[in-house]
């Protein structure tokens, strides 16, 4: 029971709110999410990244600093 409460509610936040996910490696794996249409990113763990990111869009980390 505890688990369909919480995929019901995942997926009812998932409906009204859509998040974008990046990578980037600085000195090791950094995990970032944010709201579409937002600018800036949040810091997530990899365990949230791991269970979240997949079924939402990947942005390409564009490194404007090494180039």
């Amino acid at each position: 029971m505890k688990h369909l409460i919480k995929k019901l509610l995942k997926e009812a936040v998932s409906k009204n709110e859509k998040y974008e996910y990046q990578v980037r490696y600085i000195d090791g794996l950094i995990f970032y999410k944010r709201k579409v249409g937002e600018e800036i990113w949040s810091f997530i763990s990899d365990e949230e990244f791991s269970k979240e990111a997949p079924g939402n869009e990947l942005i390409k980390f564009d490194d404007k600093w090494n180039t």
